[in-house]
């Protein structure tokens, strides 16, 4: 309706693309997704129980919902930005 990307925008072409292995068509639908996964994936096994030293200062620093938020925002100015490379965040902006 406002002709501005969400940070969401082309999610369900993400994970239909990683489904059919495609990571480099996920990657230009939504580069932050792609990359957030593995550290969605990670926090869902700490609070399943999977706490490993290791990773308190990975829990830290993403267990914090301030640190979401200044990313979601931030990635959600950058890609209505109309010139390269923050233009490249919107959904097919890398050509696909």
């Amino acid at each position: 309706m406002t002709g501005l990307w969400c940070p969401g925008c082309g999610s369900t072409r993400v994970v239909r693309s990683l489904l059919h292995g495609d990571i480099a068509h996920a990657f230009a639908m939504n580069p932050l997704l792609v990359c957030a996964l593995p550290v969605v994936a990670l926090m869902a096994l700490s609070a399943a129980g999977w706490n490993p030293p290791q990773l308190a200062g990975f829990r830290r620093l993403f267990g914090n919902p301030k640190t979401w938020l200044w990313v979601l925002c931030t990635y959600w100015v950058l890609r209505n930005l109309p010139w390269p490379p923050f233009h490249w965040l919107a959904p097919g902006g890398l050509g696909w």
